[in-house]
């Protein structure tokens, strides 16, 4: 990778960022895509979720079950988490009160078709960070999945102390790239 960018600061920049954040994060034409699980058993809106993320700079991954997200969790970790209410088997709710109970504090954004006060509240009670009605416009849940996961990208990474020489040009230290 270095013999390709060590010409090009902007890329290192953003390979500096990916090296030492604690998630993997990918980059594409300089913005960052943020990690998003979509849990929702419906297969048409679930494909049609993702595509529509994914043109906005979201690295998706998709669920058709809880007891399938529980798998995918154990193996990864995302920035948000956007759950559906009503599935077969365990239900949205449900499966938010397991996380949170287990200790996981991943921004959740329920995504329902349960509308009124009372439902947004239960949700938002027992965990949710936001909590979005169906029918909704793509751009809200953007707006909102942003939102959710705005303190996220402000973490400032550390590095192990030390000069990490990537050429004669550029090398990385704890104050990022140099040249």
């Amino acid at each position: 990778i270095v013999a390709i960018v060590k010409k090009n600061k902007s890329v290192l920049q953003h390979l500096y960022k990916f090296l030492t954040s604690s998630q993997s994060y990918c980059y594409t034409n300089g913005k960052l895509n943020i990690p998003v699980l979509i849990i929702d058993d419906d297969d048409i809106l679930r494909n049609a979720l993702a595509k529509g993320l994914r043109t906005d700079n979201f690295n998706i991954i998709t669920s058709k079950s809880a007891e399938d997200a529980f798998e995918i969790l154990d193996r990864i970790s995302v920035d948000a988490i956007i759950l559906d209410r009503m599935m077969v088997g365990m239900d949205g709710l449900t499966f938010l009160k397991t996380i949170r109970a287990s200790g996981n504090q991943t921004p959740v954004l329920m995504l329902t078709a349960m509308t009124g006060a009372e439902n947004t509240i239960d949700g938002l009670a027992n965990g949710a960070n936001d909590y979005l009605a169906k029918p909704f416009q793509i751009r809200e849940l953007i707006l909102r999945i942003n939102n959710i996961t705005r303190h996220i990208h402000h973490i400032t990474p550390t590095l192990p102390t030390g000069l990490f020489f990537i050429d004669d040009e550029f090398f990385i230290d704890n104050n990022g790239i140099k040249t």
